[in-house]
């Protein structure tokens, strides 16, 4: 997409709807092979726990918009730049989990006070991403 170029709420929204179901399917798949491998010992179900309100919240408001945006509101132009910055924050904030997940082995913390740690730098990036998708799945108009 050229910076010009223009684009419908229903292709913006279907861009951002493929990004975080693959990023949140690639997190989780990341998540499930260091369960297999016991990296969380008993803690398995913290882990998972850490996991679902990382992603779940921001998928739900995808899924449950794109099925309830009427015909006449996905076909509205929207402007590229609000685009770009949404991808963009929602790209920073996946790529941010999958970080928390692979960098554990170089950090000081064990897997789990990792996972707690986290909340101190993924809680404000998905605060800026959530903006960015809302402006696409939460807002009447885009």
């Amino acid at each position: 997409m050229s910076p010009r170029e223009s684009m419908t709420v229903a292709e913006a929204q279907g861009r951002l709807a493929t990004l975080w179901i693959a990023g949140a399917a690639a997190i989780g798949a990341l998540l499930l092979a260091q369960t297999i491998l016991g990296k969380y010992g008993g803690q398995t179900e913290k882990a998972w726990s850490w996991f679902a309100p990382t992603v779940f919240p921001m998928l739900t408001i995808i899924v449950t918009a794109w099925f309830g945006t009427g015909e006449s509101a996905r076909e509205q132009s929207v402007e590229p730049r609000h685009f770009r910055m949404a991808f963009g924050l929602s790209l920073v904030y996946l790529t941010v989990v999958a970080g928390t997940l692979l960098v554990q082995p170089l950090s000081a913390w064990t897997p789990m006070e990792l996972l707690a740690m986290s909340h101190a730098w993924l809680g404000p990036t998905q605060g800026l991403a959530g903006i960015g998708v809302g402006k696409f799945f939460a807002a009447k108009g885009a």
